[in-house]
C-alpha cells in the first residue's frame, strides 16, 4: 500500500515529528510505501520528497512587528495556502498514494491540502495530537 503521512514539520521539534517518523518506519518495515508531505527547513531529516515541500520561511513571520495592514493582507494565507495545495497536487500525481495520514497541518499547510485530497480522490485518515 502507497501511505502519504503529511505532517506541518518534518524535522525532529515534537513529540508529533517522532510520531510521525517511527509510524513512517513501521510502515516501510511491514512492506508500506511511505512518502510524506511538509514544510522544507535546513533541520529537516533526508527525503526524496523534499522538492514538493513548501518553504516554511513564507509563513514564518514575526506578528509582533507587523503592521495591522501586513497581518490582514498575511491573513487569508493562513486560511487557505494555494501553495501548498498545488505543490501536493504535483505529488499526489507522481506518487498516487493509497490514502493519506494526516498529522498537523496548523496555518502552515492549512485545509487547502483537504481540498487536494478530496479532488484526487484520496482515502484522508487524521490524528489530532494537540489542542490546535
Amino acid at each position: 500500500m502507497k501511505v502519504l503521512l503529511i505532517n506541518k514539520f518534518f524535522n525532529p521539534v515534537g513529540g508529533e515529528e517522532v510520531y510521525l517518523n517511527e509510524m513512517a518506519s513501521i510502515l516501510e518495515k511491514k512492506g508500506h510505501e511511505v512518502s510524506v508531505f511538509s514544510t522544507r527547513h535546513p533541520d529537516n531529516l533526508p527525503t526524496l520528497y523534499e522538492r514538493y515541500f513548501i518553504d516554511r520561511s513564507e509563513i514564518d513571520v514575526e506578528f509582533s512587528g507587523m503592521s495591522l495592514w501586513g497581518k490582514i493582507k498575511l491573513f487569508p494565507r493562513l486560511i487557505y495556502n494555494t501553495r501548498a495545495h498545488s505543490k501536493l497536487k504535483e505529488l499526489l500525481k507522481d506518487v498516487r498514494p493509497d490514502v493519506a495520514h494526516i498529522f498537523n497541518i496548523g496555518y502552515y499547510l492549512t485545509p487547502s491540502i483537504i481540498y487536494a485530497l478530496k479532488q484526487e480522490g484520496i482515502p484522508i485518515i487524521q490524528s489530532v495530537n494537540n489542542y490546535k
